[in-house]
């Protein structure tokens, strides 16, 4: 069970290191980096998806938590949340600029927390871990993070 205490190092490794080295990082490498590692994950999950032999539950899988996600409002509920944390972050976090609308704070904060901590890559790695003792998926994914 290493996977995930790598990837977990890895995330706060490379989190640490691209707020440092954010300012030096020219914008032409920020924006070519996170298209690359979409199509690294779009490519894994193509080789995975090749390798499963139920598709059709698969497809049921993926149905039902959209419908079972829809019919709970998850995606609201999780705004609600996030909005939230913000109003409670303002008052010990200072923001740069007070422009920072509701809107853009939840999209930041989901598409970080989809990314890094909920991800697909992240859950089935871990499952597949635990089934397999095969950590390769979760550390593709410390990479690519």
């Amino acid at each position: 069970m290493l996977g995930p205490w790598i990837n977990s190092a890895a995330l706060l490794a490379g989190g640490s290191l691209g707020a440092m080295l954010s300012r030096r990082v020219p914008k032409r490498v920020r924006d070519a980096l996170p298209l690359s590692c979409g199509i690294i994950s779009a490519a894994v999950g193509a080789v995975m998806m090749n390798k499963v032999h139920t598709i059709p539950a698969v497809s049921l899988a993926l149905l039902s938590g959209a419908l079972i996600g829809e019919m709970l409002f998850l995606e609201h509920r999780l705004e609600q949340a996030i909005s939230w944390l913000q109003q409670k972050a303002q008052r010990f976090i200072p923001t740069e600029s007070k422009d920072l609308g509701a809107n853009s704070f939840v999209l930041k904060y989901v598409t970080i927390l989809v990314l890094f901590c909920v991800s697909g890559m992240g859950i089935f790695g871990a499952m597949h871990e635990g089934m397999s003792g095969n950590a390769s998926i979760l550390l593709t994914k410390s990479v690519l993070d």
